[in-house]
């Protein structure tokens, strides 16, 4: 049985931007960091030294890493993280949401959307939209992080559909 979503993963080009922003900004808790070198170790460890051979080429990329941060599990609510991986090139942006299938965006809850999108106007953050009750009766209102990915904020109501009974 699904319990929930365990977590969503980002390549983070402003890695320190990022994690301001998700930690101080957002009020977000930064769980842990793994080098690549901690990663190998594991691997290595959980196969007994064995690497199998469908995991030799991230066995490569590991080592080829080494000391250089790969990850960072930030905490948004119990058991419930924000994966972020650190680059170490340049990549392609990501396309425009309306015009790919696939991601388009994710949604935090927050008990206050009034007070929070007040305190991200207060940090200089600019809303992509106006603060409204959208019709499916839940209080939303849009941003984009540091490295451009688009988020909705939501505040659920006592006519939110998501929470009546079918």
């Amino acid at each position: 049985m699904i319990r929930g979503f365990s977590h969503i993963a980002f390549n983070m080009k402003n890695t320190e931007e990022m994690l301001h922003f998700y930690c101080d900004i957002l009020g977000m808790k930064e769980k842990f960091t793994l080098t690549h070198k901690q990663a190998y170790d594991q691997l290595l460890k959980d196969h007994d030294g064995n690497i199998p051979e469908d995991l030799k080429d991230f066995e490569k990329f590991l080592q080829k890493m080494g000391d250089r941060k790969w990850l960072t599990y930030v905490e948004m609510a119990p058991h419930q993280f924000i994966e972020f991986f650190y680059q170490y090139d340049e990549k392609a942006p990501f396309p425009e949401a309306s015009r790919t299938y696939g991601y388009q965006h994710f949604s935090l809850e927050v008990d206050d959307i009034h007070a929070m999108v007040d305190h991200l106007v207060a940090q200089g953050l600019v809303p992509d939209s106006y603060l409204s009750k959208g019709v499916d009766g839940t209080w939303q209102c849009w941003f984009h992080d540091p490295d451009g990915n688009p988020f909705e904020l939501m505040e659920y109501t006592k006519d939110s559909m998501q929470l009546m009974e079918n």
